[in-house]
């Protein structure tokens, strides 16, 4: 019986192995700023601020502060709220799955 193997699907291959090794090699997920770090902290906080905290006006900025992980830059309005200089738009794409993983489904696949 021949198998045939094309030098694209073994090119594949070996890149996904490459990525793959490398991605457990570094343990970002050890890391407190290895995998949501910069701009995506600044889009990611709208997802626990409306999810969990019911405060997109961040006005309970302690919530926010408490270690350098979960820093959130807001900025001051005046009338007593703030708010974040970057648009909600990647918050709007990552909000189906970390709703997901933060309501019964999550639990559910941490349960099991």
């Amino acid at each position: 019986m021949k198998t045939n193997y094309s030098f694209s699907k073994i090119a594949i291959f070996i890149i996904f192995s490459i990525v793959l090794f490398t991605n457990f090699q570094a343990k970002k997920w050890d890391d407190s700023n290895g995998i949501i770090n910069a701009d995506v902290r600044a889009y990611y906080a709208y997802l626990p601020a409306l999810f969990i905290h019911h405060d997109l006006k961040f006005q309970h900025s302690e919530v926010y502060r408490k270690d350098k992980s979960t820093v959130v830059w807001t900025f001051d309005t005046g009338n007593n709220s703030r708010y974040i200089k970057l648009t909600s738009g990647m918050a709007m794409i990552y909000s189906p799955f970390f709703k997901n993983i933060n309501t019964g489904i999550g639990e559910f696949i941490m349960i099991q």
